[in-house]
């Protein structure tokens, strides 16, 4: 029965490889990527053991080369990719925040904060950035950008487990996009009703 799951050829290996698919999304969503690797070995050694995982390689040993330089070439572009669009929306966030912190305070929008303004800055909003390795320098009044060391197993896992972080991405980022247009859709009628109410 064992063998049955991991035949490439057979329906219950790619039920056995969508159950682990979706452990693997939870995983790469979560950025659990410990996990992520037992259960990848779990599978490929159940592979390896019990099914034609051995045969496959041994049938064209060139896979074992071209296949696996082939997947990481495509996880480093991915993670390239992954990590642009992070940058991108870490420094939108900042910006907005910075804006709305601006006008909270009622500081001018315009050029670097005051002085006496930067500590409360770093205190509240700041804060936030601090786990993206941004960090924000008083004497200056700038802010410097995302470090590697601080998202290298994020990076990792995104290269790694770039299929299944793609598939996440085009499933999750539509949902998400709608839910933000339909928030400031609904916020935008809220403001426009009570407009004229003091």
């Amino acid at each position: 029965m064992i063998t049955e799951l991991f035949i490439l050829s057979g329906v219950l290996f790619w039920v056995l490889f969508g159950v682990f698919s979706l452990i693997w999304l939870t995983c790469v969503e979560n950025e659990k990527g410990g996990a992520s690797i037992v259960f990848a070995l779990i599978f490929l050694g159940g592979w390896f053991l019990f099914g034609d995982l051995g045969a496959l390689v041994t049938e064209n040993w060139l896979r074992l080369v071209y296949y696996p330089l082939g997947y990481a070439a495509c996880g480093i572009i991915y993670s390239v990719i992954k990590w642009y669009c992070l940058v991108a929306e870490l420094r939108a966030d900042y910006k907005k925040r910075l804006a709305q912190f601006k006008v909270d305070n009622e500081l001018p929008l315009d050029g670097l904060l005051p002085i006496d303004a930067r500590n409360k800055w770093c205190d509240t909003v700041m804060y936030d950035f601090r786990r993206t390795g941004m960090h924000y320098n008083k004497e200056t009044g700038k802010v410097s950008p995302p470090t590697f060391r601080a998202h290298d197993d994020q990076l990792i896992l995104w290269s790694v487990f770039w299929p299944w972080s793609l598939l996440w991405l085009l499933i999750r980022e539509p949902i998400v996009r709608t839910i933000r247009w339909l928030s400031t859709l609904y916020e935008r009628m809220a403001t426009a009703m009570f407009k004229d109410i003091d």
